[in-house]
């Protein structure tokens, strides 16, 4: 029978919920130390799986509590199952599932709520275990409290933005900050003399009206404010080719651009080639890493820092805090990942031998 949490708070700092982010970050440690001395190196494609790590079909269950032993957990992830980023998560996700005993099925939603909400209905139709869920807006929140009505626990990652009552249907956050995440990288360009007083600069994003897209261009607004400076929101979309030409454009026509942000993944993967086709040597950072494009741009000086929201976290540990719920009864509590994780050229070296298997 499920644990239900009936306070109907999210992660507070009580004794368990430290204990538990403890007890996580123990394991973590321990999965990536035998992760690192599986992995092989492989140039498979990424998000083909064939470099998941493995420990050859043994499973290391906990010891005591419920037998959580094969119990069914749905891992939904918003887009398509083409995009690079979930590459970590996918070897963090098959990490804990061998850990725990769980058996974790992935499913993406390719960016359509619709698709979502269909899914969440049939994990809860057909009696799910525990739901892991990025939630990327609050159309998804009547499935979430039909799901925790259903006595099925949801932990989200990576975007959470359910709303209202919807709020005490997910137990915990697994995630990046933002708000604080956009604040980190304006400030560290700010702090570089990247960015001067009364600069312009370009702010472009997959998805303009997304919670994420929201979040993080207040907290670059709330740095540039400081400097009287300013930056333009604009969308680009998810794939990459029609985003550089998008953002080769906007450069073209706008010549006063001083530096840019990049609000996601795809447009801080062009913006070194944009800013090249339109004849343009601005500052540049922004956000993840890209299928190691973005870190080799920085290596060679085209790209100044990104912020790493460490997406193996956000696999590993969503899983992890299901497990420990279902068989301890233990609070999932919210965990922030990647909040600063500043990349740039003191670092880039390490970061780069990790990617993309675990970051």
């Amino acid at each position: 029978m499920l644990h239900r949490r009936v306070d109907g708070r999210r992660g507070s700092p009580s004794v368990v919920a430290r204990a538990v982010r403890m007890l996580l970050a123990v394991v973590a440690a321990a999965s990536l130390t035998l992760g690192l001395a599986a992995c092989g190196g492989s140039e498979s494609d990424p998000g083909t799986g064939d470099n998941v790590a493995s420990n050859d079909g043994q499973s290391a269950t906990f010891a005591g509590g419920q037998d959580i032993e094969g119990k069914k957990v749905l891992f939904l992830i918003y887009t398509e199952a083409s995009n690079f980023f979930w590459r970590p998560s996918l070897n963090g996700i098959a990490a804990a599932e061998a850990m725990t005993g769980l058996d974790v099925q992935v499913e993406y939603g390719d960016s359509d709520d619709a698709k979502m909400v269909n899914k969440l209905q049939t994990a809860i139709a057909q009696r799910y275990d525990g739901i892991a869920v990025s939630i990327p807006t609050a159309g998804l929140n009547k499935a979430l409290c039909d799901a925790h009505e259903a006595g099925i626990p949801v932990v989200a990652f990576n975007n959470a933005a359910q709303t209202g009552e919807a709020k005490d249907c997910v137990l915990a956050y697994v995630g990046q900050d933002g708000a604080q995440a956009g604040e980190l990288i304006a400030s560290k360009m700010i702090e570089a003399g990247r960015i001067e007083d009364g600069a312009h600069g370009f702010c472009p994003v997959e998805y303009p009206n997304a919670v994420y897209a929201d979040l993080r261009y207040s907290g670059v607004m709330r740095a540039l404010e400081t400097i009287g400076a300013t930056c333009e929101l604009t969308g680009v979309g998810p794939d990459t080719a029609p985003a550089q030409d998008k953002m080769t454009q906007y450069l073209l026509g706008h010549r006063d651009t001083d530096f840019i942000i990049n609000l996601g993944g795809t447009p801080n993967t062009v913006a070194a080639a944009a800013m090249e086709k339109a004849g343009v040597d601005v500052p540049a950072g922004g956000f993840d890493l890209g299928n190691g494009s973005i870190l080799r741009d920085i290596k060679a000086g085209k790209l100044y820092a990104t912020v790493d929201q460490q997406p193996y976290s956000q696999g590993f540990l969503p899983v992890m805090q299901l497990a420990l719920y279902l068989k301890f009864g233990l609070y999932p509590a919210d965990i922030s990942t990647g909040g600063n994780g500043l990349v740039d050229s003191s670092n880039v070296d390490q970061v780069l031998s990790l990617v993309p298997d675990y970051r």
